[in-house]
């Protein structure tokens, strides 16, 4: 199986990264925010409308978690 990847790395070089999470409604939020930004460039799409968990307010009560980075060193060249 031939895998391209995005961008050129060689053995031993490292990145930081990250485990992120974000709680049911929050995603719902962020994914229809998302849909609402693609739909307002495409006429042929429906409209998405944003619903909001808090009174008076466009947003959304949630949380989300950010892990502390943990180095990865990449074990070979680009295949």
């Amino acid at each position: 199986m031939n895998i391209e990847v995005s961008f050129e790395y060689e053995e031993g070089d490292s990145a930081l990264i990250y485990l992120q999470s974000l709680d049911g409604r929050s995603a719902a939020f962020y994914n229809n925010l998302d849909k609402q930004l693609q739909s307002i460039l495409n006429p042929f799409v429906e409209p998405v409308f944003l619903h909001s968990t808090i009174e008076g307010v466009l947003g959304v009560f949630g949380s989300a978690v950010r892990s502390n980075p943990v180095v990865f060193v990449y074990p070979q060249d680009n295949p």
